[in-house]
């Protein structure tokens, strides 16, 4: 019998709940950041510091300011599921209320490198070979194609950020479709780059970096995530294992069995779980 076109009453199911019941949650702690000071020469960085700057400082000179972040997905299993992604990041410093930062992917890789503004500041320090710059994603060998950093112009998460306290960048699909494809292939992960306000004098905001004393306060990537949900017994692949996990929970309907996530039980999951399971994991 085929089983393509019957579909199970799952009337009080819906993806979210389906999800959630079996979601796991990592946070991860950035493993490089660092501030771009503007300044056309490429001589000041920020990379060591205990603060990361993004938006308009009050200066005549080296106004703007962005930051960079990057993190690690080695906690979340190949074969998972992405399913939503948060960015938590603290603020330490402010002078004025409530201005736009967005999160933009970054398109080229970058390394963090090793100067601190002096007392924790945004007025950066002298660059040294291996910092991120205004004009350098790696001083003096490697140029961002335009200063200030390569990134993709849409942003993939946007917050109002006030005078101090923890700040949340929600989930979007744009964002969680861009982890995923760090997940995919991680050579693509260039990490993120925070934009402030570049408008209003005054918005630029400090926030605690990856260096910063409190561990709490660090800036980090809330992913949650299910594991392969063709994956029944959890050993890392699809196999004759899972065949009768998957039939007995698929026969009662239980939302386990609903492999594709689309909310329902029903013949398309039969179909899902013999690609995935053809393919020896997801």
């Amino acid at each position: 019998m085929s089983t393509s076109g019957y579909k199970r009453p799952m009337a009080c199911l819906i993806v979210m709940a389906a999800a959630s019941a079996r979601a796991d949650v990592v946070e991860i702690v950035a493993s490089q950041d660092a501030t771009l000071c503007e300044d056309a020469a490429g001589a000041l960085a920020d990379g060591g510091g205990p603060g990361l700057f993004a938006g308009y400082t009050l200066r005549n000179s080296s106004r703007f300011r962005r930051a960079l972040l990057k993190f690690d997905l080695d906690a979340v299993p190949a074969d998972a599921v992405i399913l939503d992604v948060r960015l938590s990041l603290y603020v330490s410093r402010a002078i004025s209320d409530n201005n736009p930062v967005t999160v933009h992917a970054t398109t080229r890789q970058w390394s963090e490198g090793p100067t601190g503004a002096e007392g924790g500041g945004g007025g950066g320090g002298p660059a040294a070979p291996g910092d991120a710059t205004w004009s350098h994603a790696n001083r003096p060998s490697v140029a961002w194609s335009s200063p200030g950093g390569d990134f993709v112009a849409r942003p993939v998460a946007s917050a109002l950020v006030g005078y101090d306290g923890p700040v949340v960048w929600t989930s979007t699909a744009d964002f969680v479709s861009l982890v995923r494809g760090w997940q995919e292939n991680p050579s693509s992960n260039h990490g993120l780059l925070l934009k402030g306000d570049e408008t209003s004098n005054g918005s630029a905001k400090r926030f605690d970096s990856r260096e910063g004393s409190v561990p709490s306060r660090r800036p980090t990537l809330i992913v949650s995530f299910a594991p392969c949900p063709a994956d029944f017994n959890r050993d890392g692949g699809v196999d004759g294992a899972d065949v009768a996990g998957f039939f007995e929970r698929w026969e009662q309907g239980d939302a386990r069995s609903d492999v594709n996530l689309d909310g329902g039980v029903d013949g398309s999951d039969v179909e899902r779980f013999f690609l995935v399971w053809e393919a020896g994991g997801c």
